[in-house]
């Protein structure tokens, strides 16, 4: 069979055999055993071939067939938002991600976001700054292609009929475009899980479950509703800062156009391009969404309330995330009220609410939003999760997940896991780890110093002062927290 999937996907390169197969599972099984069976990360390969067929209803994908340019008709000369980042070398060493409060913002079209990826065209930032893609990475990312102005060009060519949901289409998939080395930091999504198609490029994604968190150092800062984020600087972590990284199985897998990944829900995921890449997502619902709603509500209401103690208004914008900085504004009445209308909205309409921005919002038709306008929107009147539906009430055929023949006959690889050790090889390349090496260690001795300075002089500035607000802040979303504060509110609930 030649070389083991492992080895043969972290790598990069292609298994052709993955898309040649014609037997496809049918949509209904796929769906239910998303919601049932795996519990771990799976690419399918060759599930959104042109003009291939696996059920009765049939998707394209034809956007596959698209190159980079051909996207622009969906944009005309609309001004894009994109992140800017510094691109990094091979002995980097990241004590901590890139934060998109530290990322720089640029707008422009999207012809001349080609060009100046190609470095034919210059781009200024929102603060005046130029910068080349040589230096910097772009990404035009977390875009709802619902709010697309030229929807008509992809009519029919995004939907995930395919893997059980013919209902879900454009309105309910979200768009990333970026140049290579364009990322996001390592986060876990509170609510759904996530189906992924790569469009065009290769796409790295780092995955670790949830019983791993303890090495990740996860924390609210940046806070932004449904993310809790790794303080980890991926994808060169520094060591000295987070040892315990060691003890960690990363899941590895490099998406190529064609495959779609299934992230499990609340798994840690790192994701990077390695060069301009395309894809598209859409998070699907589960019923303990319920449950995580309520909680990140009261993080959003905890997290509200204390920065009205904070007089810095640099403290205070570092906190938030840009996208939800606006938490920081409201006052306690309004923060009270975005608390109830989130836990309560099954039962309050947008009319009711008249004191809350329309921001902060939601329709009847609507059982939950992020204020930031991301991860899901779940209608009423469209559930996605398996309940008892007569489609996925039965077994068409015997799935045998664990079995590495059966998944290639089907298309599916489940993502491999390897050591951290192994993630470091993978992703410096043996020759470059001993470099890699050596800056942790040069990285060491000058935190050291730094140390011994601060110690002598005795500094009680800014960054104390703000690591003691992010203590706080991470305390008070701890979920162990978050969990004793429902039980106490559905006792009063109860009891009342």
């Amino acid at each position: 069979m030649g070389e083991p999937p492992a080895k043969r996907f972290c790598s990069g390169s292609k298994d052709t055999s993955y898309s040649l197969k014609k037997n496809l599972i049918n949509p209904n099984e796929i769906r239910r055993a998303l919601f049932s069976d795996v519990k771990e990360p799976v690419v399918f390969h060759g599930y959104l071939k042109p003009g291939e067929v696996s059920s009765e209803r049939t998707s394209s994908w034809k956007c596959l067939e698209w190159d980079a340019k051909a996207w622009g008709k969906l944009f005309g000369e609309k001004d894009l938002n994109f992140r800017l980042g510094t691109r990094i070398s091979c002995d980097d060493v990241l004590t901590a991600p890139q934060w998109e409060t530290t990322c720089l913002k640029s707008t422009m079209s999207y012809e001349r976001f080609l060009q100046w990826s190609d470095g034919n065209a210059s781009c200024h930032t929102s603060c005046g700054q130029e910068v080349i893609s040589s230096s910097h990475w772009a990404y035009f990312d977390y875009f709802y292609m619902k709010n697309l102005e030229h929807q008509d060009e992809l009519k029919d060519f995004i939907d995930w009929g395919k893997f059980g949901f013919p209902g879900r289409g454009i309105q309910d998939s979200t768009l990333w475009i970026g140049t290579a080395g364009a990322n996001t930091p390592c986060h876990i999504d509170t609510y759904g899980c996530n189906l992924v198609a790569q469009i065009q490029g290769k796409k790295r994604w780092i995955l670790f479950p949830k019983s791993q968190s303890q090495y990740l150092s996860p924390t609210r800062i940046p806070y932004e509703e449904s993310s809790i984020y790794s303080q980890v600087g991926f994808p060169h972590p520094c060591l000295i800062t987070h040892p315990e990284l060691c003890s960690t199985t990363p899941y590895v897998i490099t998406l190529e156009p064609g495959d779609v990944l299934f992230v499990p829900n609340q798994w840690w995921h790192f994701v990077e391009n390695l060069e301009f890449s395309i894809s598209v997502n859409t998070w699907l619902e589960l019923p303990s969404d319920d449950e995580e709603r309520v909680k990140e509500a009261l993080v959003m209401y905890q997290v509200g309330s204390l920065c009205h103690g904070v007089d810095s208004l640099d403290y205070v914008s570092s906190v938030f995330n840009p996208n939800m900085i606006s938490v920081a504004t409201m006052t306690s009445s309004d923060l009270l009220q975005l608390l109830a209308c989130k836990v309560f909205q099954e039962t309050n309409s947008v009319d009711e609410q008249a004191d809350i921005s329309d921001d902060f919002l939601c329709s009847n038709t609507v059982k939950y939003s992020n204020i930031s306008g991301k991860k899901i929107f779940h209608d009423r009147n469209k559930s996605s999760y398996a309940s008892s539906s007569s489609d996925t009430s039965h077994h068409l055929y015997t799935l045998n997940w664990s079995n590495l023949t059966w998944c290639i006959d089907h298309g599916v690889e489940k993502v491999p896991k390897i050591s951290f050790d192994s993630y470091i090889s993978l992703v410096l390349g043996s020759d470059i780890k001993s470099e890699y090496e050596k800056s942790v260690l040069h990285l060491k001795n000058e935190k050291d110093l730094i140390l011994k300075k601060e110690q002598s002089e005795n500094n009680e500035d800014r960054n104390v002062s703000f690591h003691h607000l992010k203590i706080l802040i991470d305390s008070l979303s701890d979920y162990r927290v978050i969990d004793l504060i429902k039980k106490v509110i559905d006792e009063k609930l109860q009891n009342s």
